[in-house]
């Protein structure tokens, strides 16, 4: 007797620019993607939703200079985005991403170039919101959103339990993005402060404090030495992709702060990777105090 294995046909997205026309804010625009697809799996598809968003074309070609563009018509009915071919996987569906917030955020321009330095940038509230550095900064957070999103996150076991560079891994490898993308988003969502410090051969690349932290992080000048007593110094001149966590003295990563009592001690976890890149997470098991009023 044959037997027939039941076809799962999959749904196909389904967006109504209409309910997103009204909307402005990078966060908003997502959710009402989310909303209107509950099945959505992730890693998201970031081509289909393309597709279902008017883009007819995503062309991938070596580019000199930028990441990514945008070249749409006026009103953003229809367009083409060309993406870097000669950046790596997780930075191309990034940019795939930046390049959808220009497209779908309705201020944004329709003819958009963008720089590596675009990709990273944060807003700045001391500045213009529709200034081009803005506009960067919301076409990242749009990018973010879509591709981890923050109700996604929330549901995971992981994330609501004690802060782990484990744990970062574990979601980027899931969600099909970079660690240091998904250790950024992490450390802007996560219920404690934390910190991460990315490091080349000792010497910092950045350093990033999420959401509202309360410290600043001595180390997160690019170029500036690794504390030489840190557990991630110890580790400089290994490279076998392993984790390593330990207590460290707080005041070793942070500077006080006169409004709070900065700890005394501070959890460092260390993800090694390949040819001397280290990831450094930094949070507190004990409580943030305030300082008592002089």
């Amino acid at each position: 007797m044959l037997l027939l294995r039941p076809c799962i046909i999959k749904k196909m997205l389904d967006i109504d620019l209409m309910e997103l026309a009204d909307l402005h804010r990078p966060k908003d625009i997502v959710s009402e993607i989310y909303h209107q697809n509950p099945g959505w799996d992730e890693p998201v598809s970031l081509e289909e939703l393309a597709d279902r968003c008017g883009i007819k074309e995503i062309r991938y070609e070596s580019l000199k200079g930028i990441e990514g563009a945008l070249i749409a018509n006026d009103t953003k009915s229809e367009g083409i985005i060309v993406i870097n071919s000669d950046a790596r996987h997780h930075r191309r569906r990034y940019t795939l991403g930046h390049e959808l917030g220009h497209y779908l955020i309705p201020h944004h321009g329709f003819q958009m170039s963008c720089t590596s330095k675009d990709m990273s940038t944060k807003i700045n509230k001391d500045i213009k919101m529709n200034s081009s550095q803005n506009i960067e900064a919301e076409a990242n957070e749009f990018s973010a959103n879509l591709l981890m999103p923050e109700p996604w996150l929330n549901k995971q076991k992981c994330f609501s339990r004690e802060p782990s560079i484990e744990c970062i891994k574990f979601l980027a490898d899931k969600l099909d993005v970079s660690f240091q993308a998904c250790a950024n988003r992490y450390a802007d969502l996560h219920d404690r402060p934390v910190a991460v410090v990315f490091s080349h051969m000792l010497k910092v690349q950045y350093g990033y404090t999420g959401g509202e932290h309360p410290f600043w992080l001595r180390y997160a000048k690019r170029g500036s030495s690794i504390p030489n007593s840190s557990l991630t110094a110890s580790l400089g001149k290994v490279d076998d992709l392993t984790f390593h966590n330990d207590e460290c003295d707080a005041s070793l990563w942070f500077d006080e702060n006169k409004y709070y009592c900065l700890p005394e001690t501070c959890i460092e976890e260390v993800y090694v990777q390949e040819d001397g890149y280290i990831a450094t997470l930094l949070w507190f098991e004990d409580e943030i105090e305030e300082k008592e009023e002089e």
